[in-house]
């Protein structure tokens, strides 16, 4: 009897696990018909469940081999099409609870214990049947009331179905532990995707928030314009009648301005001829006023040349005159006080061997002299090339004490010479040089330096230079020297330091010291 019992335990086992796996392979589909999520494990993993669906389906003919079996599959294609999966689930989940007990129990049903940890769990004969008890008591109702031979048939067929049972026990094992495995990877997936989909809710309701706060601030902005757009209509309009009011003063100031430029226009207009005209005639005086200063500088030039060959016959004049004095003069006065002083005579001039020269007789020397020192005058008066020249003292080679030498006139009698007492006729000295023309030349260009003809003065100096002058090179300097030229106030003519320095040196090699420190104030 504990065999039988043993065996139908067993079998009830087998029941509940063979009902579980079609439970399993039921739902499968239904799973498969659920919204996915879209990931590619999620993809990756419903594949594999529709493989293993797919293999229970050629397993689920072999499996639904008793009424108790079809009875739950048939409970669980209700639930499924109804679309009821919690209480397939539930139904599910009760019929493994009850064939996991089962496994644990079928192999301590030979322990003494399993009574009394039963009865210490509380766990007694319940009154009422259960469709397990149910079925075990009609296995061994069946059992009791076969014959010995068909029992033994039977013994020998159980025996196989055991082991049979037992294989098919162990596969369903295995196939509920994979099971299992896919329940608990299910379960963290459904947990990963609820925090996911959680997360991602709490990520949108921000969303919705920050957009929602934005939306406000819109809101406000868009009240902000609305009342700046209504404030800007009410002054456009204001304006519109300003500008109506104002229209036609402005229109006739535009007239007015309009007049004005016109005005102004011909005016300018107007201005611009006059001012080309004036150009014009300026250009012309320019030219005329050019021609002008040229034609006077080239007569400046004829002046001074003329100037000049007037002043070396004014020389050669007064030298002439000075002959005729000469030649007309008693004899000299201090040899005279000599012979006096020593109480001697003077000494017989020698007879004269040859005829002298033919001389004027005194009035005619007279009018000679008269028209030279008129022609003297004349020419001292129309030009300034020579300067005035101061009285000279006669110098007397030697005079006794107590004698002075008497003084000369302005320039009509040629200093004597007197000897000591020899006995002899007493020599008159040579007559006094005049200025040569290169310094003529340059006191009359310092005498234009003066009054500021730059020009003119430069032209003196370069002929004055041309004859070796060091006062021409050092004066033809200054007038290329800017500090030179500012100090003298000189306009229209522009310094030129290079050409300065160039004079100064020769000026500093002909011998004038000066020249070299204009030299240091140029650099």
């Amino acid at each position: 009897m504990i065999g039988h019992t043993k065996s139908g335990l067993k079998s009830l086992t087998a029941e509940l696990l063979t009902t579980t796996l079609i439970g399993i392979a039921l739902l499968g589909p239904a799973v498969a018909q659920s919204p996915a999520t879209g990931s590619t494990p999620a993809r990756e993993s419903s594949l594999g469940k529709a493989e293993g669906a797919d293999n229970l389906l050629t397993l689920l003919p072999l499996l639904l081999t008793s009424p108790d079996r079809r009875r739950l599959a048939a409970d669980l294609e209700v639930s499924i099409r109804t679309g009821n999966l919690k209480k397939a689930e539930e139904s599910l989940n009760s019929a493994i609870e009850v064939g996991t007990l089962a496994i644990v129990l079928v192999d301590h049903l030979n322990n003494p214990d399993l009574i009394t940890t039963l009865q210490g769990l509380g766990i007694r004969n319940d009154p009422h049947p259960t469709p397990e008890s149910t079925i075990v008591n009609k296995a061994a109702a069946e059992v009791c009331t076969a014959p010995p031979a068909a029992a033994a048939a039977n013994l020998a067929d159980m025996q196989q179905a055991l082991e049979q049972e037992r294989s098919f026990s162990a596969m369903v094992s295995q196939t509920l532990t994979g099971l299992m495995q896919e329940h608990n990877e299910l379960a963290a997936q459904l947990k990963t995707e609820t925090e996911a989909k959680a997360a991602t809710a709490s990520e949108m309701q921000q969303a919705l928030q920050r957009e929602q706060n934005q939306g406000a601030a819109a809101r406000r902005e868009l009240e902000k314009l609305q009342e700046e757009h209504r404030a800007l209509q009410a002054t456009r309009e204001q304006d519109k009648v300003s500008v109506a009011s104002n229209a036609s003063e402005l229109e006739a100031l535009l007239r007015q301005e309009r007049e004005r430029s016109d005005n102004a226009a011909h005016q300018l207009a107007s201005a611009e001829k006059e001012l080309l005209s004036l150009q014009a005639f300026k250009d012309e005086a320019m030219a005329s006023e050019s021609a002008k200063i040229l034609e006077l500088k080239k007569a400046l030039v004829q002046a001074q040349t003329r100037s000049d060959m007037l002043t070396e016959e004014l020389v050669d004049t007064t030298e002439e005159l000075h002959a005729l004095q000469e030649s007309h003069r008693p004899s000299a006065t201090p040899v005279m006080f000599r012979l006096a002083a020593t109480g001697s005579e003077p000494p017989l001039a020698p007879p004269q061997q040859e005829a002298p020269p033919q001389v004027l007789s005194p009035p005619a020397a007279v009018g000679v002299t008269a028209s030279l020192v008129d022609t003297a005058r004349a020419l001292i008066n129309g030009t300034s090339a020579l300067p005035s020249k101061e009285p000279t003292s006669v110098v007397v080679a030697s005079l006794p004490e107590g004698i002075q030498p008497l003084p000369l006139g302005t320039a009509t009698a040629a200093p004597v010479k007197t000897e000591a007492p020899s006995g002899t006729e007493p020599k008159v000295s040579a007559p006094v040089e005049a200025p040569k023309a290169d310094e003529r030349l340059t006191m009359r260009a310092e005498e234009l330096l003066r009054k500021g003809d730059v020009s003119g003065a430069r032209l003196l100096l370069e002929r004055a230079l041309d004859s070796g002058n060091a006062r021409a090179a050092f004066l033809l300097a200054e007038t290329f020297d800017p500090n030179v030229l500012s100090r003298l106030g000189v306009l229209g003519i522009r310094g030129e330091p290079s050409r300065a320095r160039e004079l100064y040196a020769r000026a500093r090699a002909m011998g004038i010291a000066q020249a070299g420190e204009r030299m240091e104030a140029l650099k």
